[in-house]
């Protein structure tokens, strides 16, 4: 596999080969998306995180945590355009809570 761009991973350029195989380990956590994604359906797969992907629909925004694998690999016969997948940082969430207090007083004249 190659860097395609900032963040990106691809096969190759063209048609990718048969027999291929490849595993990368994520380094920070990230999503996960396709910006190409052609291979041949039931036959050649990319794995994310044990999310495997095949045809023409590759992962969309796939949490990928530091640690966890992409694996690539084809069988013997045909080949397709291949894939490209990059990985955007996960969004940090804040959580705020607050707290309103409410006293209630009663007067009672007599």
């Amino acid at each position: 596999m190659t860097g395609a761009a900032e963040n990106c991973i691809t096969e190759g350029s063209g048609n990718y080969g048969d027999s291929e195989s490849c595993t990368v380990v994520a380094t920070r956590d990230m999503a996960v998306y396709s910006t190409q994604f052609v291979t041949e359906s039931g036959f050649d797969y990319l794995t994310v995180n044990g999310t495997r992907f095949s045809g023409s629909t590759g992962p969309i925004n796939v949490p990928l945590s530091a640690g966890d694998n992409v694996t690539w690999s084809t069988d013997g016969s045909v080949q397709r355009e291949g894939w490209t997948i990059c990985g955007q940082p996960q969004s940090e969430t804040t959580t705020t809570t607050t707290t309103t207090t409410t006293t209630t007083t009663t007067t009672t004249t007599t």
